[in-house]
């Protein structure tokens, strides 16, 4: 391939020739994934002698795709990956993703014709490893049509996380159960426990984080209608040790309606009159008994 000056090109041929290396691009993941799939059948087991496969620390076969896709000798993945610069592992899935698009015809027939992404075949080449040729075919009649990019990744992955649920109902209700047992609410470790911060992850029913998430948003609001100048993920971190003590909760939220249904001297709330030129309420006497200064 020629090399390009691309600073010596208007703005119109800057974009032609960017748009020429994304078309190079894409016919050469095609290629590399034909490839990548031809190496695994050029190695399938039956190049394997069963007597030297059988002694210790010799050459075996493993199934490397889904049901239904040959066994392809276990160190076909490294004579790949050094040809193509990558790990062993993902030289490994490279070649499962290209056989299990053969359970995906649909998929597989875009790929080769440029219509579809490489990238997206290979996500539900992955997504569908663990069902059976029947259910793969089943996912595939549903999102072939839309891997041709013209859906976001994230609408895309919901849109096949839907499809593999439908395909297997039982296997997804067992992998839903099962994630109902990894339930945690624990302190973070890693790079964000840093400046003297630490971060707090919380993995629980849908519910139980809807509950909880509008009870800190509740306390998080009060500071901001007695003109509390901290943005809303500040006051939301404040909230939570207020939370943490039910009674101190339950007495400050009392305690602040209680205020502010008084009829004498009614506040100025400056987040709902954004115009008014009232200042906001300081924390004096006439605030709620848990603001008072002492």
């Amino acid at each position: 391939m020629d090399v390009v000056e691309v600073d010596e090109l208007s703005g119109g041929e800057l974009l032609d020739h960017a748009a020429d290396l994304a078309d190079t691009q894409h016919r050469c993941e095609i290629g590399i994934l034909q490839a990548a799939v031809q190496h695994a059948y050029l190695h399938h087991r039956d190049r394997l002698d069963p007597a030297e496969s059988g002694r210790p620390g010799r050459e075996r076969s493993r199934r490397l795709g889904g049901a239904g896709t040959p066994e392809v000798t276990e160190f076909a993945a490294a004579e790949l990956a050094a040809r193509l610069g990558m790990s062993t592992i993902s030289a490994g899935l490279l070649m499962a993703d290209g056989l299990d698009l053969h359970r995906l015809p649909q998929l597989w027939h875009g790929v080769e014709a440029g219509q579809v992404r490489v990238y997206l075949a290979r996500l539900v080449a992955g997504k569908t490893r663990d069902l059976t040729p029947e259910q793969a075919a089943y996912v595939d009649s549903r999102v072939a049509t839309y891997a041709d990019g013209r859906l976001t990744w994230t609408r895309f992955q919901a849109l096949l996380e839907a499809v593999v649920a439908a395909a297997d109902p039982e296997a997804t209700a067992e992998r839903e159960r099962n994630a109902a047992q990894h339930q945690c609410a624990r302190p973070t470790r890693g790079q964000e426990n840093e400046h003297g911060l630490r971060g707090f992850y919380i993995r629980a029913p849908f519910t139980t984080v809807r509950v909880f998430d509008a009870a800190l948003q509740q306390i998080a609001d009060l500071p901001a209608d007695l003109g509390e100048v901290d943005d809303l993920d500040k006051r939301r971190v404040k909230a939570l040790p207020v939370l943490s003590r039910p009674d101190l909760a339950a007495e400050l939220i009392a305690a602040y309606q209680t205020w502010r249904d008084r009829t004498d001297d009614p506040p100025t709330c400056p987040t709902k009159h954004p115009t008014s030129p009232a200042p906001a309420p300081s924390r004096s006497s006439t605030g709620p008994p848990c603001c008072r200064r002492s």
